[in-house]
């Protein structure tokens, strides 16, 4: 088996997948151990990749992020971690739908006995759809959860000392070892375990290219529109389209998965799945479609409109602080893109 290889096996996306394979001078030791560690992915499935780099690669002393030996190391920790239990643990089962506020709370004995219940509910709800109805079986793709080990403290107080993210087949994606203390060279290694959003890989995307951003069970699926590319190594160099939630268009960095609205934080990169849509536009999205056409018939537009977008903001983050100390702030003022036809006015895009 090669590393790189079973590395790109982490990247669910044919066109990102294919793009790394002629980038292969990117894909380092600690690169790949980023890709694999931060993937959407199972743990188990990730240890024996993080091995794999870690025999074919050498260290390099002067790179210690995302060290796939440390990363292993911890990996197999956060699994042992299910079974090393003091009397009187208790374990939490926090259900989450996609973009929403905790939905359900469970509490049980043992780790395996929140899983087990993870796999019901999935059953249930699989037993539940008819032939018909089958399509309506990606709504498990929109639901996570995450199981968090409280132990007994000091004063009769639980205190959580461990959590766990996983999807809704009962797989643990990420880990949190919560209070643990690490030493200052650790940090790195540890943010990785509960995910990272951010990745600085390159992308084979072109201004006008409609990208489906998929980051379930995080945040709603979501077309974005590449307008800009400065650099596409680097994590800011690659700029999007988006709506808001109010349905405005606003602009944003596509690694930060700033595209994604207040409050809907995703533990993985958008660019394990991102991939050009050729799909057929309706409704809200035909916006995007009207800029696209417009942007690959002059480029310099895409970058015109990302930044009259971007002094659109900064002139409005100027006038909220201005408003919040005069006492004049109100949530609602908050900027938040802007209405289509006044972008289409602004830059003469369609009828």
């Amino acid at each position: 088996m090669n590393y790189i290889e079973e590395t790109l096996k982490f990247i669910e996306s044919d066109d990102m997948r294919e793009h790394l394979r002629s980038w292969s001078s990117h894909l380092t030791r600690n690169k790949c151990s980023e890709i694999v560690s931060c993937a959407p992915a199972s743990v188990e499935k990730k240890i024996p990749v993080l091995e794999l780099i870690a025999e074919q690669t050498e260290r390099d002393p002067e790179r210690t992020m995302y060290e796939p030996v440390v990363l292993a190391r911890e990996a197999r920790l956060a699994l042992d971690k299910r079974y090393d239990n003091p009397p009187g643990t208790v374990f939490a089962l926090i259900e989450w739908f996609c973009g929403e506020e905790e939905y359900d709370h469970s509490l049980f004995t043992t780790f395996d006995a929140a899983v087990e219940h993870i796999k019901e509910d999935e059953k249930i709800y699989l037993d539940s759809i008819t032939e018909d109805e089958s399509d309506k079986v990606t709504r498990l793709d929109y639901i996570r959860y995450s199981i968090e080990k409280w132990i007994p403290g000091n004063d009769g107080k639980m205190e959580e000392c461990f959590s766990w993210i996983l999807n809704s087949k009962g797989e643990i994606w990420y880990f949190d070892f919560g209070e643990r203390k690490f030493e200052p060279e650790d940090w790195d290694w540890f943010y990785c375990c509960i995910g990272n959003s951010i990745c600085y890989l390159p992308t084979p995307f072109n201004p006008g290219d409609i990208v489906v951003a998929d980051c379930l069970p995080f945040a709603e699926k979501r077309l974005v529109l590449i307008i800009d590319i400065k650099h596409e190594t680097d994590c800011c160099g690659v700029r999007c389209l988006h709506f808001t939630k109010s349905r405005k268009i606003d602009e944003a960095a596509l690694k930060h998965n700033s595209f994604l609205p207040i409050g809907d934080l995703s533990c993985f990169s958008v660019l394990y799945r991102a991939s050009v849509y050729d799909g057929e536009l309706t409704g809200e999205e035909v916006p995007l479609g009207v800029i696209s056409n417009a942007i690959k018939a002059n480029p310099q537009l895409g970058y015109e409109i990302q930044k009259y977008l971007i002094d659109l903001s900064l002139s409005a983050s100027k006038e909220e602080r201005v408003a919040r100390n005069e006492g004049r702030y109100r949530k609602e003022d908050r900027y938040d893109g802007v209405d289509w036809n006044h972008l289409k006015s602004k830059f003469g895009l369609g009828n």
